[in-house]
């Protein structure tokens, strides 16, 4: 027996609006962990376990330099484990995303890739503000959800209470 949140068409009309009304940077990461080009490989697991994240953008300073992932690291073992920096293993070649950008195209682009996380950077100096994920995608729509399904209650109850006071001051 499957399990899942169950949800109405208006519900489902409203996270297709706020996919595209929502930006990226309303719904990433800020707290960035990140690691330099000049990081032995080893230092990696250690990082990525006590931050219990699978992947971090490779920097200097703000600027990306590229990305590193457990699979890098795994790959690294595998392939020899010799000493070698994280910009030996790293990833060159990064999707980006704009801190500006809706959110729909974090969700096409983790999607038509596989990607598990996406660096985003700022459009004017280029550097790196967050990182996104579809963790983080989900979460900012479920509080959105939650905040207008709240709003909506509120102005239910308000109307409610209206109209019964209205009725109440009727003559019988």
């Amino acid at each position: 027996m499957s399990r899942g949140i169950v949800v109405g068409k208006d519900s489902v009309d409203k996270l297709q609006m706020l996919v595209y009304e929502l930006d990226v940077e309303s719904a990433m990461t800020k707290d960035v962990v990140s690691v330099g080009p000049d990081l032995p490989v080893e230092s990696l697991r250690e990082v990525l376990r006590s931050k219990r994240i699978s992947g971090v953008p490779v920097t200097d300073g703000d600027r990306l330099l590229g990305i590193v992932s457990v699979e890098d690291y795994i790959k690294w073992l595998a392939d020899d484990g010799r000493p070698r920096r994280i910009a030996d293993i790293m990833t060159r070649k990064v999707q980006t995303v704009y801190s500006d950008e809706p959110l729909v195209h974090v969700v096409s682009r983790l999607e038509g890739h596989g990607y598990g996380r996406l660096p985003v950077l700022d459009r004017k100096s280029g550097g790196l503000v967050g990182l996104i994920t579809k963790g983080d995608v989900i979460q900012s729509l479920l509080v959105n959800l939650k905040i207008d399904f709240q709003e909506e209650e509120i102005r239910n109850y308000r109307t409610t209470r209206f109209f019964e006071e209205i009725i109440a001051t009727l003559p019988n």
